[in-house]
């Protein structure tokens, strides 16, 4: 767990719980890593190399075996393109998918290539390098507080669409963690949705 920042380190004892191991603490674990995405986090920041390549290559394999195997719908699909492209005058659907693009089969193949042989490194590579070399994340959290992000989404719609929402108490959201305002031009109401991770995110 080496290289977690808490608020992620604190996601795998509540999963910890949720299998019975009530006394899980952030410090000293159990942890449990699932496939859902917040453990993806690891990937993001985990500094052991081989933790990061399991995690990433289990996330990928997932629906691929007991009942939740999806093998036979994709070997179909498979199927059905390799019949289009041969239909269409192509070897191989990758030839059909590349007639639009700005690239040639080899090429497109040689850079997935490189990107498979080594794609759980990057994105911690990246996050290792901000941290590095600006180490502003913490810092950032004050400039993001609840109200201010609203303030900005609000101003945002109001650019791009020419809509004033204002927030309201005057009607009930149908699900806790929705926030609802008012469209002050055309008086429709408007609702807006915040995940209930990111809302926990934003108020600190």
């Amino acid at each position: 767990m080496d290289g977690l920042p808490p608020r992620a380190l604190g996601l795998f004892p509540q999963a910890a719980v949720s299998k019975g191991h009530e006394n899980a603490t952030a410090e000293n674990g159990p942890w449990v890593i699932t496939l859902d995405a917040p453990s993806y986090f690891l990937v993001q920041h985990a500094k052991n190399r081989a933790l990061r390549e399991e995690l990433y290559r289990a996330y990928l394999s997932r629906a691929s075996s007991g009942d939740l195997d999806n093998t036979a719908i994709i070997d179909q699909i498979l199927k059905l393109r390799l019949e289009k492209a041969k239909l269409l005058g192509y070897n191989n659907y990758a030839e059909v998918s590349m007639t639009m693009k700005m690239t040639i089969v080899e090429k497109a193949a040689e850079l997935l290539e490189k990107l498979r042989s080594a794609s759980w490194d990057p994105t911690v590579r990246v996050v290792i390098l901000i941290c590095r070399f600006w180490s502003i994340k913490e810092e950032l959290y004050p400039y993001f507080s609840l109200p201010k992000v609203m303030d900005g989404l609000f101003s945002l719609a109001k650019t791009l669409f020419g809509v004033d929402i204002e927030p309201t108490d005057g009607v009930a959201p149908f699900e806790e963690g929705l926030k609802v305002g008012d469209d002050l031009k055309s008086r429709r109401s408007t609702v807006v949705m915040l995940n209930r991770a990111d809302d926990e995110d934003l108020e600190r």
